[in-house]
């Protein structure tokens, strides 16, 4: 019983740098999503435009977070075929997401798309 009760404690103390994340570390609309959402979906996600629906604000974009995922995380969207490992990959205009962003708006929505501090997105 002490044994077992001794390693959660270990167990704990290991695992408390990574489920202590602070605000700023944590992914949400306001930190990081929004401005992937701008930089790559509002050239046609936007009232007007190709894309179906509008996603310039987090009320348009949050109900689509699951199908967005899905779509980035095949790489679906934004539309561009072009291989990813055979060829020239440094192309001026590339609309391909960097994997980087990929997995940020994979792990905001499935983190359940929380909307941080807006007031980030109005001084930016």
């Amino acid at each position: 019983m002490i044994r077992n009760r001794a390693i959660w404690i270990l167990t704990t103390i290991s695992l408390w740098p990574a489920l202590a994340v602070s605000a700023e570390e944590e992914i949400t609309y306001s930190n990081q999503v929004s401005r992937i959402i701008q930089d790559n979906c509002q050239i046609c996600h936007q009232p007007g435009g190709i894309g179906p629906m509008s996603f310039t604000n987090y009320d348009e974009v949050r109900p689509w977070a699951p199908l967005i995922r899905l779509k980035v995380a095949d790489r679906e969207m934004p539309p561009y075929q072009y291989d990813h490992d055979i060829g020239i990959q440094e192309l001026k205009n590339d609309w391909r997401m960097s994997d980087e962003d990929i997995n940020t708006i994979v792990a905001w929505v499935d983190a359940g798309s929380p909307i941080g501090n807006l007031r980030r997105i109005a001084a930016s």
